[in-house]
């Protein structure tokens, strides 16, 4: 991207001189320009850091190159990253527009005051389903912070056990493709929350679908990346869930890493130790 702005203004400089009854710019020097400067002030100019300016005479055009310009890095999945819902709402999470919305209850794992988010299915239509997504807060770049897993609190309100997975697709249309759990964490209706742990790893994900590059790319937030990060209930790996039923409620979902090849070493480590004082004995 930085080789790209680097030769911008210079290829405006370029086509401007070579069109210089276009009406947009007027230019001198233009050999001038220095590379990656390009900044639009306030009386709408198109200035650099040379001697050289341009000044913009459509307002509209200049505001257009210069977003064009700026290509905006894919949004960070910080490590730790939570969704707790204390604040009674329940953020960015949704489950379509004619599906009913999610609810923010009290009673989570915490007691009467812990808040949590709920939803809703009837098995039929657009709220038949136990699904919901985010299109924001969960959607960007997993890999640089080292987010390896999503781990949540679930609690089953219906009246039979709910395989719960995750998803993420790589667009927002119904047909879209991604990845989905291969094995569902089994949600007893026993009354009680649970603790559920959801790799991203590939091993743990089925693909679905025409995916366009791949499980790193969905996982990189970039051109390629996924655009929505899906929680629901499905018999099967899937992107949309299957009809039932029923209540379930979510809290603290949050990012979390695996174990770190340093911890896995001390753990064997410990292990060893173990065991070769136990052959001491």
């Amino acid at each position: 991207m930085h080789g790209v702005l680097a030769i911008i203004p210079h290829a405006f400089a370029f086509l401007l001189t070579r069109n210089p009854g276009c009406g947009l710019f007027s230019f001198t020097s233009p050999g001038s320009l220095s590379p990656g400067r390009i900044i639009l002030n306030r009386r709408m100019t198109l200035a650099h850091s040379g001697k050289s300016s341009c000044t913009v005479l459509n307002p509209l055009i200049a505001a257009a190159i210069a977003c064009a310009c700026m290509a905006a890095p894919a949004h960070a999945i910080t490590l730790g990253q939570l969704d707790d819902f204390q604040d009674t709402m329940t953020g960015d999470w949704d489950n379509g527009g004619a599906a009913p919305g999610p609810e923010n209850l009290g009673g989570g794992p915490l007691g009467a005051a812990d808040r949590f988010m709920r939803i809703n299915a009837d098995g039929s239509g657009a709220g038949g389903k136990l699904t919901i997504f985010s299109r924001e807060r969960w959607i960007g770049d997993y890999i640089t912070p080292g987010v390896t897993a999503i781990e949540m609190d679930l609690r089953n309100f219906s009246s039979q056990s709910l395989s719960i997975r995750i998803a993420m697709k790589q667009s927002t249309s119904i047909a879209g493709a991604g990845y989905s759990s291969t094995v569902a964490y089994v949600l007893p209706n026993d009354g009680r929350w649970h603790r559920a742990t959801f790799s991203l790893s590939s091993s743990a994900l089925t693909r679905l679908g025409t995916i366009q590059g791949t499980l790193t790319d969905v996982l990189s937030g970039g051109e390629n990346g996924a655009r929505e990060f899906r929680i629901l209930h499905s018999n099967n790996p899937s992107l949309g869930g299957s009809s039932i039923t029923g209540q379930l409620g979510i809290d603290n979902i949050r990012a979390v890493p695996g174990p770190s090849a340093a911890t896995l070493m001390a753990l064997v480590g410990i292990i060893a130790c173990r065991r070769h004082r136990r052959a001491l004995v």
